[in-house]
């Protein structure tokens, strides 16, 4: 004798594709959470192994902070290399524009950070001499590196809002935020941390701005000083 096997009407199969779209519309969120944790601790980590190579760099250059850049078209990352030997590090795997190839700065625009200029006088196309450690009052408070936008090695002038330039060069800003709205901040005393853009600042207002006779552009915008509390770009 036969027996028939009841088939799923209409209803129910909709019923299960609508729960299974609810379960999908709640759970993808969750694992996008999860990937960007993921992606933010490697970004962490190479921030850490790119302090780390900035000062062994400073240990064997009497305390002097690496140049950016030089004739040759060598980079910061380039100077860095006896000490990591690797580009990989230079790279974020949240930054949606970095390149699939990773070399030398001058082959390629694979690199997902922003520098501080003012830790070596770079001021618009004229270099300067950098700075020694000596110059750096507050190193746990004053930022050397920064998640930014896609380049081959640029600086940030990490400009206070006030500033006019902030409007005609919005790219020079406090750094990216692709983390979670935010991004990984590497100090000159080594550690790293994450903060929001608008988390960068100085209580110093405008008027107490830098005064630093070496810099030898007019063109490089001037900045409240670092007041030793808060993440800042100004040593």
């Amino acid at each position: 004798m036969r027996t028939g096997r009841k088939a799923f009407t209409l209803i129910e199969l909709l019923v299960v594709i609508a729960i299974i779209a609810i379960l999908a519309a709640i759970l993808f969120p969750v694992f996008a959470k999860a990937r960007e944790r993921a992606r933010q601790s490697t970004c962490s980590q190479h921030s850490r192994e790119y302090a780390l190579a900035y000062l062994q760099y400073m240990d064997q250059w009497e305390d002097t902070v690496p140049p950016w850049t030089d004739s040759k078209n060598h980079h910061l990352q380039d100077y860095l290399q006896p000490f990591i030997k690797s580009y990989a590090i230079f790279t974020c795997p949240s930054d949606t524009f970095q390149k699939t190839k990773n070399g030398p700065a001058g082959e390629n625009d694979g690199y997902s950070f922003w520098r501080n200029s003012y830790l070596d006088r770079w001021s618009g196309y004229l270099p300067n001499s950098p700075i020694t450690s000596s110059e750096i009052r507050y190193p746990s408070t004053t930022v050397f590196i920064v998640d930014g936008p896609n380049n081959a090695g640029q600086h940030t002038w990490g400009l206070n809002p006030s500033n006019p330039l902030q409007k005609q060069y919005p790219d020079y800003r406090f750094g990216d935020t692709r983390h979670s709205g935010g991004g990984t901040y590497a100090f000159m005393d080594g550690h790293t941390k994450w903060y929001l853009p608008d988390q960068i600042k100085t209580t110093h207002t405008d008027s107490d701005t830098d005064t630093e006779p070496r810099w030898q552009s007019p063109l490089h915008p001037k900045l409240p000083t670092n007041d030793g509390t808060n993440p800042w770009f100004r040593p």
